[in-house]
């Protein structure tokens, strides 16, 4: 009798591995898959790009932005550009308003991604995110190391990676 139960044992487990298998394989491809579509969307110029450029401190980034963007093959066009010194509390409002203007401008001119250069401080960027948080765009960052922006990918709300 015991060397039926472990007999029918190991049966049900070879036919139980086989769906479990099946199902890790499937989460793997799915996960690989999506690894490879940000890398896609992050190359991706899109056919009607926006370039925008937003510039907190002191500096002027206006021309690194214009070298990257060349260096892309990217040539003759030049970021709208949003520049201060400094952000304040009070200044955040005036700020959102000007980016949503653009938004709202280059959206009614056909516009299907936008590419965004970023150099300031972070809590400004979330506001930036949360503007462009429901439209195609992608995010660029500004290196302090090494005095270059690179690309931090598709701007979305959550990475399941």
């Amino acid at each position: 009798m015991w060397d039926f139960i472990e007999r029918f044992n190991i049966l049900l487990g070879i036919v139980l591995s086989v769906p479990v298998v099946w199902s890790w394989t499937i989460l793997l491809g799915s996960k690989r898959r999506q690894k490879i579509l940000i890398k896609t969307l992050e190359k991706s110029p899109g056919n009607r790009p926006a370039y925008l450029l937003v510039d907190i401190g002191k500096g002027e980034s206006e021309n690194q932005v214009i070298s990257f963007l060349s260096s892309q093959g990217v040539t003759g066009i030049k970021p709208v550009t949003i520049s201060c010194e400094q952000v304040t509390k009070d200044d955040l409002q005036d700020l959102v308003d000007r980016l949503q203007e653009i938004k709202g401008k280059s959206m009614e001119s056909g516009v299907d991604r936008f590419h965004l250069f970023y150099k300031g401080p972070v809590a400004f960027a979330m506001l930036v995110g949360e503007v462009f948080s429901n439209t195609p765009a992608t995010v660029y960052h500004y290196d302090l190391k090494s005095g270059k922006y690179e690309s931090w990918g598709p701007l979305h709300r959550r990475y399941n990676l």
